[in-house]
């Protein structure tokens, strides 16, 4: 292998973002062994030149024809950027938290002020992440990936006896975005994604869906002691007023005062209203929020 090589095996490593602890990583070589190569220590064979091209995203002519050619490869790459289509959009919805919606857009704003026309969800779709791509076709790469690594992962609906599949996945959002990441890493791309910060407006919608989520809950008559195991005699203590407290007498009632009632009507009495009120909200036990006790049962 000639002087060329080392000179731009290292031009290449450090444009594709690669040190060399995370180069060898990916190659499944030593990080000294790497080191050796980009300092004309240690000869390359071709099996070994065939695996840096397809890490670094190049030809075997790249890596060895004369770092100023090499250059211009590199120069070539970063003019790519402007070659750019649109996005892979990551969307979440407090309507549906356990999903997130992964696609593609050439106006990812556009697509988010279209799908929020709808009436039929009650919350707006928000951005959570966005990768820049030069095809439109790339989030059906994305889709295959995650399709591969869990197929139950996907929303699929039949529709007259059709299957249809659809871009919403059942994973949570700071998962899909690692996949994105990766690739990202994996392509040397990592300036063209994107992690949005929610609006003001975002993140008071945010906390209405827990809020309504949380009283249907109550009212549903959902909430019992025994599935945040509570036992029967605990004491809890109103989170606005820690003096104030009331003792578990079954799995849905408290004792307060003399007079059993569901907690409900405790934190109303505390607060003073008689509707809006979710009960289990406002009482902690052992320090605890009783929505936030660890060793649920399901």
């Amino acid at each position: 292998m000639n002087h060329n090589f080392s000179i731009n095996l290292k031009m290449l490593r450090e444009n594709n973002g690669f040190t060399q602890e995370t180069f060898a990583q990916v190659t499944g070589l030593k990080r000294n062994t790497v080191a050796c190569y980009e300092t004309e220590r240690r000869e390359c064979d071709f099996d070994t030149l065939l695996l840096f091209a397809k890490v670094l995203n190049c030809s075997t002519d790249d890596l060895l024809k004369t770092p100023a050619l090499a250059d211009e490869k590199i120069k070539s790459k970063a003019n790519s950027d402007t070659d750019i289509k649109g996005v892979i959009y990551i969307l979440t919805n407090p309507s549906f938290k356990e999903y997130v919606k992964i696609g593609y857009a050439d106006d990812v704003e556009r697509r988010l002020k279209e799908l929020n026309r709808s009436e039929c969800v009650p919350f707006s779709f928000r951005i959570y992440a966005t990768y820049a791509v030069t095809s439109r076709l790339s989030d059906k790469n994305v889709h295959s990936i995650i399709d591969r690594l869990n197929p139950d992962l996907r929303t699929v609906e039949n529709v007259n006896g059709k299957k249809r599949e659809r871009e919403f996945y059942a994973m949570e959002p700071e998962k899909a975005y690692k996949i994105l990441e990766a690739i990202a890493e994996m392509h040397g791309f990592t300036d063209r994604l994107k992690l949005w910060r929610s609006t003001s407006a975002e993140q008071a919608e945010e906390r209405e869906a827990q809020d309504i989520e949380k009283e249907s809950r109550t009212r549903s008559n959902n909430f019992t002691f025994s599935e945040w195991q509570i036992p029967v005699g605990a004491i809890l203590q109103y989170r606005l007023e820690p003096s104030i407290t009331c003792e578990v007498v079954d799995d849905r009632k408290v004792k307060f005062n003399g007079e059993i009632m569901y907690l409900t009507g405790v934190a109303k009495k505390c607060l003073g209203k008689d509707n809006g009120v979710c009960g289990p909200d406002y009482f902690t036990y052992k320090g605890a929020k009783l929505w936030d006790i660890d060793g649920r049962i399901r």
